[in-house]
């Protein structure tokens, strides 16, 4: 889409994949899947993506969210973005009514999160502080000490930490299944950690949703 003409009609349906067909072409119960996902990979190389001038880029990601939310009917669109703030991160916040700032608590995280955080005011583009990948095993002191630098340097609370979790961090085609259980490759999960994780991202899907 990026690298076609900017007046060709790029034809993004062929692209775009209907995750509830998908499930239910598989034999997976979505008696629950109340609504409909979509999902729109992006490209496999990030060097053809780096060569568009940032207005143009941005530009042209505007006008096929505008399309899609037109054509679909979508409530809320997600848009994963590198880390960091580079130029595709940049068009990302462009184009973003509300960015979900994932950290790790670490004095590192905490001066790159801020950084971001003040060209997001600048912006003024509204942000929700998100701990991710948080050990089990994480002192409580040092928790406290790293939300209290935190809502300093973000001028906001972290409501939601995400856990750290070993089922999901090497696996990218993670099936939720049921309530609380996994399928990675052809093991079976289910443990109270795997449910602390469904929690954190529930929690984190409202309050994305309140704030939209």
């Amino acid at each position: 889409y990026l690298r076609a003409p900017e007046e060709e009609e790029w034809p993004y349906n062929k692209a775009l994949i209907d995750l509830k067909k998908e499930f239910q072409q598989k034999g997976e119960d979505t008696q629950t899947f109340l609504g409909e996902l979509w999902y729109l990979p992006a490209s496999e190389s990030y060097e053809k993506t780096v060569h568009f001038h940032g207005d143009t880029v941005q530009r042209k990601i505007d006008r096929l969210l505008k399309k899609i939310e037109r054509d679909h009917s979508i409530d809320l669109v997600l848009i994963d973005s590198p880390n960091g703030y580079g130029p595709m991160t940049q068009q990302a916040f462009f184009v973003s009514d509300l960015i979900v700032l994932l950290f790790k608590w670490s004095k590192q995280h905490i001066m790159g999160s801020s950084k971001i955080s003040e060209i997001m005011r600048y912006l003024d583009i509204d942000y929700l502080p998100v701990a991710s990948l948080v050990p089990n095993n994480l002192p409580q002191f040092v928790r406290s000490y790293y939300e209290s630098e935190m809502e300093k340097r973000l001028k906001q609370k972290t409501l939601i930490n995400i856990p750290e979790n070993d089922s999901f961090k090497w696996s990218e085609s993670c099936v939720m299944q049921n309530k609380w259980k996994f399928i990675v490759g052809e093991s079976n999960i289910e443990n109270a950690e795997n449910k602390e994780l469904v929690n954190s991202y529930e929690a984190l899907a409202r309050q994305l949703i309140n704030m939209v």
